[in-house]
C-alpha cells in the first residue's frame, strides 16, 4: 500500500511532489492501495498539478485512488483490479479502461473528450 511515509516530512509550507506531473505504477502486482495525503493544515495537496496517471499491470490494486487528484486530465488504468469507483477527477478529459476486472463508474463526468473501454474477447 502507497500510505503516508511515500509523501515524507511536510511542513506547513511544503506540498509533496507539487511539480510532479506524469506518474505511471507498472507491474506493481502487490500494489492493493494509494492512501490519499492528509495533513492538518488545510490547502495543502500532494501531487497536485498531476495530469496524467497510468496504473498498469498492478493487478491487485483494490483500494482506489487518493480523492484530491484536481489536476488530472488523462487517466489510463491497463489491467488492473480496481473495484472501488474513480475518485472525483474535475480535470479528466480522457479515460481509457483496459483488460481490468471491474472498475465501478456510478456516472461519466461530463468533461471527458475520449473515453475508451477495452478488454478480454
Amino acid at each position: 500500500t502507497i500510505g503516508i511515509e511515500f509523501y515524507g516530512t511536510v511542513d506547513s509550507k511544503s506540498k509533496p511532489f507539487a511539480s510532479l506531473q506524469t506518474f505511471r505504477f507498472k507491474n506493481m502486482f502487490l500494489l492493493q492501495g494509494w492512501l490519499p495525503f492528509r495533513d492538518d493544515n488545510e490547502g495543502v495537496v500532494a501531487v497536485s498539478r498531476l495530469q496524467q496517471l497510468y496504473i498498469q499491470n498492478c493487478c491487485n490494486l483494490t483500494k482506489g485512488l487518493p480523492d484530491n487528484l484536481f489536476s488530472l486530465k488523462t487517466l489510463v488504468i491497463e489491467v488492473s483490479a480496481v473495484v472501488t469507483s474513480l475518485p472525483h477527477l474535475p480535470a479528466i478529459n480522457e479515460l481509457k479502461l483496459q483488460y481490468c476486472n471491474k472498475v465501478l463508474l456510478n456516472e461519466l463526468p461530463p468533461q471527458v473528450l475520449k473515453f475508451t473501454i477495452s478488454g478480454y474477447d
